[in-house]
């Protein structure tokens, strides 16, 4: 059974008002754990700009309000590949979600 824990959260802006995705505010964190294939029931909200991820198994991510991980249109797919136990941080806007499938 493979899983995917998502986890929105904010970055801090750098001097140059950029967001810098891989150094999270510590104590603004939502994570949930899906089962693939699945959609998270989380979205992104005000004030979350950073998503982590990380899956049980290889597996395809989409991101955005309405995501498909199968979605692939004229051969191209529309997902990022997750390999196994690495952790990805991704920007994300308010009303994002993840879905994924292995």
């Amino acid at each position: 059974m493979a899983t995917l824990t998502v986890t929105f959260t904010r970055a801090f802006p750098n001097v140059y008002t950029t967001q810098v995705g891989a150094i999270a505010v510590g104590d603004a964190a939502r994570s949930e754990v899906i089962t693939l294939p699945d959609t998270s029931s989380l979205e992104t909200v005000g004030g979350e700009n950073a998503v982590e991820l990380t899956a049980s198994d290889d597996c395809w991510v989409a991101i955005g309000a309405d995501p498909d991980p199968a979605d692939n249109t004229a051969g191209i797919r529309s997902a990022h590949f997750l390999k196994a136990g690495v952790p990805y941080q991704y920007h994300v806007s308010e009303g994002d979600k993840v879905a994924a499938e292995v």
